[in-house]
C-alpha cells in the first residue's frame, strides 16, 4: 500500500499544491483550482477520454476541442468575462482570477443543462461580491473569541489525498414493496464525482437490501476505474461479515461473495462503518429512490436534492 500511495504523496508535498491550500479565498475556489491543475475537471475531452461522451468540441463555441485551458481562458465566452474584469480594474490579480474562472466553469455547466447564458459583467460582479464577503467573514473571525468546545458529532469525513470515498445506503418500504438505493462517490476534497438513484420493485428485507447496495456500490466504483477508496456504510454487520476472513453463513452470505470479488478489481480499498450522521447523502439518494421509481447516475454535477448538504459538509473540512 505504501508503494501505491508514494506518487500522490510526492503530489501532495509539492510546495505548488502546499501554496494553493494557503490561499486566502474560499474552499469552494481551492478545491476548483486544484481540480483544473490537475486537469480532473469534467471537460469533454476528459470526459471522451473516459468514453463518458465521443465528441471533445466545446459546447459553447464549438470550434476547438473542450480542454481545461481553451474552457478558462481561449473560448470566446471566457475572454469576455476576462475583458469585463479589465473594464473594472487595472490589473487582473490572481485570486480574482481563480473566483471568475470558477464562475466561467459554472456558467458553461448552467449552459449546457439548459439554462440561461449569465451575462459577463455579472460573472465578475459574483466573483467581486464573493471575494469580499470572504475577506470580512476572515476579519471577523480573527477579532471574534474562539466558541466554547462542542461536543464531537459523527458526520462525513473526507477520505485521505488521492483516496475517493464511497457511501452507500438502502431504504426498504415494506407497504409499496419496493427498495431505494443511494450511492455517492466523492474525493478527498469533499467534489462529487458521481452519485446513483435507483429503485428496486420486489420486496427485500432491510440486511438483504444493504448488501445489494454495498454490492453495487463495489460495482461503479470498478467501472469508473477508481483505484484507492473507502467504502463507507451504516450496516455494520454486514460491513463485518465482508471484512471478515471467515465464511459468511447468513442469507446474503452469496452476495457478500461476490462484493469480495468485485472489490479485488479495485488495487487498494477500505471497508469501514459510519453512523447515519456520516451517511447522510447515501441516505437522502436511498430514500429517493425510494418513493419514485428512477434509476439515474449523474457524474460531477450533484443532483437538486443533496446539493445543499454537499457543500455543508465540504464547507467544514
Amino acid at each position: 500500500m505504501e508503494t501505491k500511495a508514494e506518487g500522490s504523496s510526492r503530489v501532495r508535498n509539492s510546495p505548488i499544491w502546499r501554496n494553493i491550500w494557503q490561499l486566502h479565498i474560499p474552499n469552494a475556489e481551492k478545491h476548483f483550482l486544484w481540480r483544473a491543475c490537475h486537469d480532473i475537471l469534467p471537460t469533454r475531452v476528459n470526459m471522451c477520454s473516459c468514453k463518458v461522451i465521443m465528441d471533445p468540441s466545446c459546447p459553447i463555441c464549438m470550434r476547438e476541442f473542450e480542454t481545461v485551458f481553451h474552457t478558462l481562458w481561449q473560448c470566446p465566452s471566457a475572454s469576455d468575462v476576462v475583458e469585463a474584469m479589465f473594464s473594472k480594474h487595472d490589473r487582473l490579480e490572481f485570486l480574482q482570477f481563480v473566483g471568475i474562472a470558477r464562475r466561467i466553469w459554472l456558467r458553461r455547466n448552467e449552459v449546457i443543462h439548459g439554462r440561461s447564458f449569465l451575462n459577463p459583467n455579472r460573472i465578475v460582479q459574483q466573483a467581486t461580491q464573493a471575494m469580499e464577503v470572504f475577506q470580512t467573514l476572515m476579519d471577523r473571525r480573527k477579532i471574534t473569541a474562539a466558541p466554547a468546545e462542542q461536543p464531537t458529532v459523527h458526520t462525513w469525513m473526507a477520505s485521505p489525498h488521492g483516496w475517493f470515498k464511497a457511501n452507500w445506503d438502502a431504504r426498504v418500504d415494506r407497504r409499496k414493496g419496493c427498495v431505494g438505493f443511494g450511492i455517492v462517490i466523492r474525493d478527498h476534497l469533499g467534489q462529487m464525482w458521481a452519485s446513483k438513484c435507483q429503485t428496486c420493485h420486489g420486496f427485500l428485507d432491510p440486511p438483504a437490501a444493504e448488501a445489494v447496495a454495498s454490492f453495487m456500490v463495489a460495482q461503479l466504483c470498478t467501472e469508473m476505474g477508481i483505484r484507492q477508496v473507502q467504502l463507507e456504510g451504516d450496516a455494520k454487520n454486514l460491513i463485518d461479515a465482508i471484512t471478515s476472513n471467515d465464511a459468511d453463513e447468513s442469507g446474503w452470505g452469496q452476495l457478500t461473495k461476490d462484493i469480495r470479488f468485485t472489490l479485488r478489481s479495485i488495487p487498494v480499498w477500505e471497508m469501514r462503518y459510519t453512523r447515519r450522521e456520516g451517511n447522510r447523502v447515501a441516505h437522502i439518494l436511498a430514500r429517493l429512490a425510494m418513493h419514485e421509481t428512477m434509476n439515474t447516475v449523474c457524474l460531477y454535477n450533484p443532483p437538486d436534492c443533496i446539493r445543499d448538504i454537499l457543500q455543508a459538509e465540504i464547507s467544514v473540512l
